[in-house]
C-alpha cells in the first residue's frame, strides 16, 4: 500500500494503467486516466491496498525532464541530484555519496513539490 499519496500523483491503477489520483480519502482512493477531460468521466474508485506506486527508471526520469550525466540524473529546475545504487536510486543535494532512497514516481512529485512548490512535469 502507498502511504504518501498526494493528489495528482501518478500511480498503477486497478486497470493496471497508468493514472491520476483525483480524490483520497480514509480507505479509498479515486484514480483516472491522466486526460480525463479528453476521453470523458472515466475515474475509477478504488481500496488504498489495490493501487500499486511506479518504480523509477531511466526512461521515466527522462520524461520527468532529467538528463543524465556520469550516471548521475540532473534536472535544470529542481537543485538535486539523483543516482542509481545496488539499493535503488538515491536523492542527493550534489553529494552522491549519500543522500535519501526514491524509488518511486510518487515519491519524486512530492520531493519536487515540496522544495519547489510547483508540480512536477510528467510526460507519460
Amino acid at each position: 500500500m502507498i502511504n504518501e499519496l498526494r493528489l495528482g500523483n501518478f500511480v498503477w491503477g486497478v486497470s493496471d494503467r497508468r493514472e491520476v489520483v483525483y480524490a483520497i480519502e480514509e480507505h479509498t482512493v479515486t484514480v483516472g486516466h491522466p486526460f480525463k477531460a479528453y476521453v470523458g468521466n472515466t475515474n475509477t474508485r478504488c481500496y488504498a491496498d489495490e493501487i500499486k506506486p511506479i518504480e523509477l527508471t531511466p526512461e521515466l526520469l527522462g520524461k520527468c525532464g532529467f538528463t543524465e550525466r556520469d550516471e548521475i540524473w540532473d534536472h535544470n529546475l529542481f537543485d538535486m541530484w539523483l543516482y542509481p545504487t545496488r539499493r535503488g536510486w538515491f536523492i542527493s543535494p550534489h553529494m552522491p555519496d549519500g543522500g535519501v532512497p526514491i524509488k518511486f514516481l510518487h515519491q519524486l512529485q512530492n520531493l519536487y513539490f515540496c522544495l519547489t512548490g510547483k508540480e512536477l512535469i510528467v510526460e507519460l
